[in-house]
């Protein structure tokens, strides 16, 4: 359900098969944060977060989607509403302001449901973390699209009309999907054979969002000028019968540019 783009991370996640309900309650336990239940509902989640043309301005999430696939669609998306209506009543010492419109009509899209939280009031020593915000969700606040279609539910993370359109598309099976990508097809054949996870790196994207995050704090990177066709960084992970399978493929060309990188640092004297 991933649409053949460029990408910072796409991945897929078959939760069942990872048996996650119990792990997500350990971090959730350890980081004092309740696990969002809607999650719980679904049996597998895509992920795609992809450069946006506001640049880190809008937000690394501002061309970013999930499909969450389950039996009871309607279900997960009562599940996901309840969640982030219930973050204004959150005890986590940030006061939110949280909207919940359903029955829109966006692009040929009806029945479209949009959300809106946004923090109005936190305590100072939460300000450091809290001025990062901006550059995961956009100057605007965590705001976005959710859809409920046959077999899943599709949310964004921005509002904007075409990340919708495109979601949505990719979702019901009607673009070109990523592992219709002959380069994805090859890693994929490193990957363990039937992996309950795969995650993909666009190294080149990464690199890129790197420098501009870089340049906004008059800082450059030691990276040098890198081809927008680099192969992404490819991992996986199976389990089985209590066993774990892992394997993450670095292909050549991001090797060289660690290499480079590592020449142009500069040395101590007395270095070789």
């Amino acid at each position: 359900r991933i649409g053949d783009d460029p990408f910072y991370l796409a991945g897929s996640i078959d939760l069942q098969g990872l048996n996650a309900g119990p792990m997500l309650d350990r971090i959730a336990a350890a980081v004092e944060w309740p696990v969002p239940r809607w999650m719980a509902h679904a049996d597998l989640v895509d992920l795609v977060i992809s450069p946006s043309v506001a640049g880190l301005r809008g937000g690394l999430l501002n061309d970013a989607s999930a499909v969450l696939r389950t039996r009871d669609p309607q279900h997960t998306f009562n599940a996901f509403r309840g969640y982030v209506q219930g973050l204004a009543d959150h005890d986590d010492r940030i006061e939110r302001e949280v909207q919940w419109q359903d029955g829109r009509t966006v692009g040929e899209a009806s029945d479209v449901s949009s959300y809106e939280v946004r923090a109005t009031r936190y305590p100072p020593d939460l300000a450091a973390s809290m001025s990062l915000v901006p550059y995961l969700v956009g100057p605007s606040g965590w705001r976005g699209f959710a859809v409920p279609i046959e077999d899943g539910l599709v949310v964004t993370f921005s509002q904007r009309p075409a990340v919708l359109e495109h979601a949505l598309t990719n979702a019901r099976g009607t673009g070109r999907p990523l592992t219709d990508n002959p380069t994805i097809r090859a890693l994929q054949e490193w990957l363990p054979p039937e992996s309950d996870a795969q995650l993909y790196i666009g190294i080149d994207k990464v690199i890129e969002l790197a420098n501009q995050a870089a340049q906004t704090m008059g800082m450059r990177l030691p990276i040098p000028d890198i081809d927008e066709r680099i192969d992404p960084i490819a991992s996986g992970v199976a389990v089985q019968d209590g066993a774990i399978e892992t394997a993450t493929v670095l292909p050549a060309s991001i090797i060289r540019i660690m290499v480079d990188t590592a020449d142009h640092q500069p040395r101590d004297r007395g270095q070789p």
